[in-house]
This record gives structure tokens, C-alpha cells and sequence, in this order.
């Protein structure tokens, strides 16, 4: 698979210079079912901190939804060193936009912005810098929307990697999925999911909803750190967005 590489340059000064701390929130599970008639996606709502925020606990909304879209993040959602939220990036860079040039300017833009991040994690946080390169990946951004009445799902994934002693992110090629059969994509915490599906692997057969809460549940049940209650489920469909089930903290609309 074609990589694209992004080399983040150290710049900014640590923290036991500057004399701050800086919060970083990471974690989910994701789990989405798209057909030609509909995607359903749900998410946990989980998030542990890292940075001065190492050890805590808060729920996050990890489903954005818009008039015409819905977002959703797994990894490191939220970085307040250098003010970067996955899911304020997406609120800027999509509104009023249609589908195709939303995720083309949210993708243009949440590159550097990402990047910037993990390079000044790198100087403040080093250990935090680790666990972001064993994690596997860094961050996954989704974006599902509706084109010419057919449900497409936009995926991007980062993962940061020290080669040479440089820090590189990777990410995967720009695409869009759109399926004739029923599909079932994880991402983020996901390991009990998929162990699940091998021993039963009718569920992926159920309906989606159904589905797919059911197999955040089996996640959650594990007792995963990253991964807990309430689990938050959006839809689209021809005649729009629609929330399927939410926590109070999450808003009808936007963020």
C-alpha cells in the first residue's frame, strides 16, 4: 500500500522550560456497518488522558454529526499543547460545504495540524510519544456522507513511527469506500471484537444497529481501559442523518 510520509521537524520548547502542561485524550472503538442503503456507525465513549491528564477518565462524543455527515475519531482525539481536536478541525473545515469538498479540506488540513502535535508531544511528553508509536496508529478520522443517494465512508488513518531517529507520520491513501454488499469495518480498540466475529461469525449478518451495538458491548465487557459506556449511534440514509441513540453530552447537532 502506498504511504504518504509527513516529517515532523522538533521546534517547540519543552515544558520544563516553559514551566505548562498540556492535556491529551485518547482511545475508542468504532464500528461501522455500510450498505448500499444505509451506514450505521457507533462508538463508545470512553477517553484517558495523558500528559497532565495522565490517569484520568472523562466521556467523550466520539460521533459528530452535521446536517449532511457524520464524523467520528478513534486514537488521540485531542491535544490542548497545541489546540488540536480532530472534531473541531472537522467542524471548521466541512460547514456548509458538500460532501466531496468537506473531506478534501478536512484532510488538507488535518495533516499539519496532526503532525504539529505528535512533534510537540515528542518534546514535552516523550513517553507519551512512545505509546503513540506502539499503539499502531495514532489517529483514524471518518467521515460518511451521502453521494448521488449512495451511503460512501471516507477513512484516514496516522500512525507515527521514529525512523533514522526522525519522526514520521504515515498515513494511508486517500479513498473513498462505497460497497453493494453489507460491509462491517473496527476501528480503534477492537481486538475482543474481532475475536468475537471468529467464533460467531453470523452476527455480522444481524441488522446494524443491532449489530452494532452488541459488538462494542463485547469490547467494553472486557474491561479494555480505553474503551466504556454509553455508546453513542448515528445513521444515514437517502433522506438524511439521524441520531439512533446518544448520551445527553453529546449535541442533536454540530458540537
Amino acid at each position: 500500500m502506498k504511504l504518504v510520509i509527513v516529517v515532523l521537524v522538533l521546534l517547540c520548547a519543552p515544558s520544563s522550560v516553559l514551566g505548562t502542561s498540556f492535556d491529551l485524550w485518547t482511545g475508542t472503538t468504532i464500528v461501522v456497518s455500510l450498505s448500499e442503503a444505509e451506514l450505521v456507525i457507533g462508538a463508545d465513549s470512553k477517553e484517558t488522558g495523558g500528559g497532565r491528564a495522565a490517569g484520568q477518565i472523562r466521556l467523550g462524543c466520539k460521533i459528530i454529526r452535521t446536517a449532511n455527515m457524520v464524523f467520528a475519531v478513534a486514537g488521540m482525539s485531542e491535544y490542548t499543547g497545541t489546540a488540536f481536536s480532530a472534531a473541531d478541525i472537522f467542524l471548521q473545515e466541512t460547514k456548509g460545504r458538500g460532501l466531496e469538498l468537506a473531506i478534501q479540506e478536512f484532510d488538507k488540513s488535518i495533516k499539519p495540524r496532526l503532525a504539529q502535535a505528535i512533534a510537540h508531544i515528542a518534546n514535552n511528553y516523550p513517553h507519551e510519544l512512545q505509546q503513540q508509536i506502539h499503539s499502531g496508529v495514532t489517529l483514524t478520522a471518518i467521515i460518511g456522507g451521502m453521494r448521488e443517494a449512495v451511503p460512501i465512508l471516507f477513512v484516514r488513518e496516522f500512525s507515527t513511527e521514529m525512523v533514522n531517529g526522525a519522526i514520521k507520520l504515515r498515513t494511508n491513501p486517500f479513498q473513498y469506500i462505497g460497497v453493494r454488499q453489507s460491509r462491517l469495518f473496527m476501528f480503534g480498540e477492537q481486538d475482543a471484537i474481532v475475536n468475537f466475529l471468529d467464533i460467531n461469525p453470523t452476527v455480522e449478518k444481524e441488522e446494524a444497529v443491532k449489530k452494532i451495538r452488541k459488538l462494542i458491548e463485547v469490547e467494553i465487557a472486557t474491561g479494555n481501559p480505553k474503551v466504556g459506556a454509553p455508546i453513542d449511534i448515528a445513521r444515514i440514509t437517502t433522506p438524511g442523518v439521524e441520531w439512533v441513540q446518544r448520551k445527553a453530552q453529546c449535541p442533536e447537532e454540530g458540537k
